[in-house]
């Protein structure tokens, strides 16, 4: 009788054994594989945060080195020196900066073609029929998508698209805003400025044509928001384009301060060189740093990164501790089984069937329950590989989540030479004895 037959007939006669080692074999590659793949879906999403604008330094006015003075009507300012486009340009030379985008707010109204005004949405009847009926909180933006409320999804654009560089009068309004008059995507208003010296309709005006191009939804709700002023809830809040913001503006009677910005954000390539980038940017003599404040914007990139990390770093535990004690039971089971097998043992090497050619048998056994075992792993991990991700960290980005030829052919692998070991320190025990001693030792 070959080898291989009396190992098909060993397999197929103890199908108990059989389905005990396949279970362990499968269940164990299975969990392997699907902690593999959540690993490698760990590195790929931290490596995508890190090429992405997942950190940013902002560069703002120091208002604590400026000085208060008056504009006219009872209204004064903080004087400082504004971040300029020179500026702007001067930093993003420095390695590693990829995006920018800045702020320039203002106070501005809306109105029809027509000429007549859009209210503003209240929350507290005490401010209605007041001189914040229209007053409506625009922020100038390069691009609108790297702005903080985008960024952190307090807002979310759900119509339309983002607004960039190389757009001029278009603006981004709240769902809420464009459902009270009516407005949609491509619809044209006019972006509207009261004299702000005198703060009287028509005394100085300004306007300019706009088309909506976005709408945005409000995801993170605010706080009281029956106290707040009209031109502090998110509903009048509207994203403009910096020209058209710049265009429209008025903070004092010199052309030079209307090319200025509040503050300005960059994006960086690589977190992790975050703070050498923001090093050199101070370096640059050009700029007086004494009136203008540098943040670090990376909290979002630690809280995933550092998630993830932890994440894999817990797989990679399990994997290691499920490894060794599924090792463990093979060995010591197939050891059980051998010495359930000395009789067999014995007479088969008296009649003279070699050592190498039993040892070979408990191969083929072995194999003709790992291969199918290994099958039903890829099988099984596909299926749970999304499950097991979600247990341990909910943030990891699906589409990353696959099971790879290269994993299954470690896993295979791996568990090869873990059952070769495994019969190698089990036949030690029995084929050190000659077939007589065996014999005489089941007497």
């Amino acid at each position: 009788m070959s080898v291989l037959k009396r190992a098909g007939l060993y397999v197929m006669k103890n199908t108990g054994r059989s389905l005990l080692l396949f279970a362990i074999l499968a269940l164990t590659a299975a969990f392997v594989l699907s902690g593999l793949s959540i690993m490698n879906a760990s590195v790929n999403t931290s490596a995508r945060l890190r090429g992405t604008t997942g950190a940013s330094f902002t560069v703002e006015r120091n208002l604590s080195t400026g000085s208060l003075n008056s504009i006219g009507g009872g209204t004064s300012i903080i004087q400082q020196e504004f971040v300029t486009d020179a500026m702007i340009k001067d930093i993003l030379k420095t390695d590693g900066i990829r995006a920018y985008t800045a702020k320039s707010g203002a106070s501005l109204a809306l109105r029809d073609l027509s000429g007549n005004l859009l209210r503003v949405i209240y929350e507290n009847p005490k401010w209605d029929g007041t001189d914040l009926d229209y007053q409506l909180n625009a922020i100038g933006s390069f691009f609108s998508e790297y702005d903080k409320l985008f960024l952190s999804q307090s807002f979310l654009l759900t119509q339309g698209r983002h607004i960039t560089d190389q757009d001029d009068h278009c603006i981004i309004i709240s769902e809420a805003l464009a459902k009270k008059h009516g407005l949609s995507v491509g619809d044209k208003v006019e972006l509207y400025r009261q004299n702000w010296t005198t703060g009287m309709a028509n005394a100085g005006d300004e306007g300019a044509e706009v088309e909506i191009v976005g709408l945005f939804k409000i995801i993170e709700s605010q706080d009281d928001k029956n106290s707040r002023a009209p031109f502090y809830l998110y509903e009048n809040y509207m994203f403009v384009s910096m020209n058209t913001v710049k265009s429209l503006s008025d903070w004092v009677d010199d052309a030079a301060e209307r090319k200025g910005y509040e503050y300005a954000d960059f994006y960086v390539d690589d977190p992790e060189q975050l703070e050498t980038i923001i090093q050199n940017v101070q370096k640059l003599g050009s700029i007086n740093w004494n009136n203008f404040n540098i943040t670090v914007n990376d909290e979002v990139y630690k809280r995933a990164a550092g998630s993830m990390s932890n994440a894999a770093s817990l797989i990679r535990t399990l994997i290691i501790v499920i490894v060794v004690i599924s090792a463990g039971m093979v060995a010591l089971i197939l050891s059980l089984w051998l010495k359930g097998r000395i009789r067999e043992t014995g007479i088969l090497m008296a009649m003279g069937i070699s050592k190498p050619a039993l040892l070979l048998q408990h191969v083929i056994e072995s194999a003709l329950i790992a291969v199918p075992a290994f099958c039903a792993a890829w099988l099984i991990s596909q299926g749970t590989v999304g499950w097991m991700a979600g247990l341990f960290d909910s943030a990891m980005e699906t589409e990353y989540l696959a099971i790879s030829g290269a994993d299954f052919m470690t896993v295979c692998i791996g568990g090869i030479w873990i059952l070769l070991t495994a019969i190698l320190i089990s036949c030690i025990s029995v084929f050190r004895y000659k077939p007589k001693s065996i014999l005489s030792m089941m007497e």
